[in-house]
């Protein structure tokens, strides 16, 4: 599985309470324009929720695996279920990491494979651009709440 890790820029506010406003809010939020995506379902960000998204026509179901609240940082798993052509394997790891008061950051970890090494390099470029689009959205959204 190709890896990416794809870190946003320092946001505002306590990692615990920017941890817990991962929710279906901040969800449609961020939500690409392209491809055309649409959120279905939205059970939350603890273990055994799932999230099902039609993205660009095409089904996407995501469960949560795993979710855990530290000293120093929070996060989620979600792992695919039901993945959109070309994706066969997904595992995003969502982290808030303390980084002093009032200041955290947002960290996403992705392990994914289209099962094609070439077009696994073409998606993991398309992708980084797609979560670098978050970090102004992260920013802005996380101001508005504080």
């Amino acid at each position: 599985m190709r890896e990416l890790q794809i870190i946003s820029s320092d946001i505002p506010g306590n990692f615990q309470k920017v941890y817990s406003k991962f929710d279906k809010k901040l969800f449609e939020y961020i939500l690409p324009s392209f491809p055309p995506t649409k959120l279905i379902k939205f059970e939350g960000s603890k273990k055994g929720d799932t999230v099902e998204l039609s993205l660009g026509g095409q089904r996407w179901i995501s469960i949560i695996t795993e979710d855990k609240i530290e000293e120093k940082n929070a996060y989620f798993v979600d792992e695919g279920l039901k993945l959109p052509f070309p994706l066969k394997r997904w595992y995003h790891k969502h982290i808030v990491e303390y980084q002093e008061q009032n200041k955290c950051r947002i960290i996403d970890k992705i392990q994914f494979t289209t099962g094609w090494k070439a077009l696994d390099l073409i998606f993991g470029y398309l992708l980084k651009f797609q979560f670098q689009q978050r970090t102004p959205l992260y920013r802005k959204y996380f101001d508005q709440i504080q």
